[in-house]
């Protein structure tokens, strides 16, 4: 950092910067002038003069706060500091301005990048995590099984799950969905092994009303681990608009035990 031979220099902000993030890493030996060094917190009439001063003195460990004095000076020299030598200065990298509008789907990426200096001269500042997006378990669980279910107008009426049997581990549960002029509904089954042993031929056949029309799909598996679950959809065509009434009959081995029950649901 040899001084120019020259009447006046008046380096630029960037350089300035440049410089004293040099002094920063410098290997630090053990006489200085802790004077010097200070100076570039206080009183910086030539902010060359101040810099190369300090690059000589700064070998020697700590110097009792010169450090934090030099760091509070970088901040106010790179305020005004335009943006390709922002971008010189820190490796390449695009600093976008506070002010500019981006299309949503960039803005967690702006936000970081403007924070990029206030990172650097404040090291253990906080970040707030980006905002958890979680999903609903039951239209996960809808979704992934093999099936198909006709889409109801957007006014239809909430889910609501029902336990309709409990026995030897084995949980079913019925998810009707009703469309607004109750013309028909599709319900989902729900079969959950709450059991120490494995649920396996499960058979599950359902019977409605003769005023009632029913279409059923195959169950998702008809084997079911130990805190497993599968699924089971049906389409009721309900012309009449009558209330639903189902009666299952429900047959399977949990373990090397037997299951067969009838149970009648009615309410739907």
């Amino acid at each position: 950092m040899d001084r120019l031979n020259e009447a006046t220099y008046t380096p630029t902000p960037h350089s300035c910067a440049r410089d004293v993030i040099f002094i920063l890493h410098a290997d630090h030996e053990l006489n200085c002038s802790t004077a010097a060094v200070r100076q570039l917190g206080s009183t910086v009439i030539d902010p060359y003069v101040s810099i190369a001063g300090a690059t000589a003195a700064l070998y020697g460990p700590s110097h009792g706060g010169a450090n934090e004095a030099a760091l509070k000076w970088m901040i106010g020299s790179v305020e005004n500091i335009p943006a390709q030598h922002l971008a010189e200065l820190f490796g390449g990298l695009t600093l976008i301005p506070a002010t500019t509008v981006l299309p949503a789907s960039d803005s967690i990426h702006a936000t970081q990048s403007a924070d990029i200096l206030s990172d650097l001269f404040t090291p253990n500042s906080a970040r707030i995590p980006a905002s958890i997006v979680t999903s609903d378990p039951l239209a996960d669980l809808i979704k992934s099984s093999n099936i198909t279910i006709d889409a109801l107008p957007s006014t239809s009426t909430t889910l609501n799950k029902r336990l309709c049997f409990e026995k030897s581990g084995l949980k079913i549960y019925l998810i009707p969905q009703h469309a607004t002029d109750k013309s028909f509904a599709n319900v989902n089954a729900i079969f959950e092994n709450d059991g120490f042993a494995a649920v396996t031929n499960l058979s599950f056949q359902v019977a409605v009303p003769k005023s009632l029309r029913l279409q059923i799909n195959p169950p998702s598996s008809a084997f079911i681990p130990p805190k497993g679950t599968a699924t089971q959809s049906m389409k009721i065509e309900n012309p009449s608009k009558a209330v639903i009434k189902l009666r299952l009959k429900i047959g399977f081995l949990a373990g090397n035990e037997a299951v067969e029950d009838l149970v009648e649901v009615g309410g739907l």
